[in-house]
């Protein structure tokens, strides 16, 4: 029972990208086989092809990469990709990714994509708004403890809710057809197909910043809560007087 070969932690970061140039060059980061880390509070954009990729491949060119050794959990929180052309992040062929309090903008291919036998991914607390291609694709052999709920599940144009044995447009049928996942979600629905729709500051000018302050800032809590539980420490957090102004409010009516 061999432990994962890296543990990298990477966090507070802005990789942008170049869709004009190659394949190899074309990702934000990529993942191995034997890879257990966290990727937290980055903006991650315009990448021609994946802005993280995380896979189980051993060899490259011929060469060994890495072998014999077990993957360790990789959690991707709290996180920015938007506008990287074929997938905002891609699993393909890992066990046990945590993918956490982020937010997805894709004008072309899909937010988030688990093929190639992944297994145990878990997709909680995103904000995903697809323009031509899926929220979240599940391929058929990575359905494998794969977990998915209280995130905003937005598609405009032609993009997709999600892909689960087949196609989804609307989250009322994602959540009545499938009847696990996003049961606590919202998303697009052609019951009023705007009700959903991320309210970011403006799309135009790549701020994706949402309208609601104190929403932010509990899903900032959140996210610490998750770091911590992998973490042992303590964290200090100022926590501004307008998130909780409304509760001081309703104790003063009382």
């Amino acid at each position: 029972s061999e432990r994962p070969l890296t543990h990298p932690y990477v966090s507070n970061f802005t990789l942008v990208g170049d869709p004009t140039t190659g394949s190899k060059s074309s990702q934000g980061m990529l993942f191995r086989r034997g890879a257990g880390s966290a990727v937290v509070n980055g903006i991650i954009m315009g990448f021609g092809v994946n802005g993280v990729k995380v896979d189980s491949k051993t060899s490259e060119g011929g060469q060994l990469v890495v072998d014999n050794f077990k993957d360790g959990r990789l959690s991707i929180l709290n996180n920015l990709f938007y506008n990287n052309t074929i997938n905002g992040v891609l699993i393909s062929g890992r066990n046990d990714v945590r993918i956490f309090s982020n937010t997805f903008y894709a004008p072309t291919g899909d937010n988030i994509r688990i093929q190639s036998s992944s297994s145990e991914v878990e997709v909680q607390n995103n904000i995903l708004w697809a323009m031509s291609g899926y929220d979240i694709f599940v391929a058929n052999d990575s359905r494998t403890g794969f977990f998915s709920d209280y995130n905003d599940l937005f598609a405009s144009d032609t993009g997709k809710v999600g892909f689960y044995t087949k196609d989804f447009y609307d989250i009322l049928d994602w959540q009545a057809d499938i009847d696990r996942f996003d049961l606590h979600s919202i998303g697009a629905t052609a019951v009023n197909p705007h009700w959903a729709e991320p309210q970011f500051m403006s799309v135009l000018r790549d701020d994706f910043r949402v309208y609601q302050p104190a929403a932010l800032q509990l899903r900032y809590l959140q996210t610490l809560t998750e770091i911590a539980a992998e973490k042992n420490s303590t964290i200090v957090f100022p926590l501004p007087i307008d998130t909780i102004k409304q509760f001081l409010d309703l104790g003063k009516e009382k």
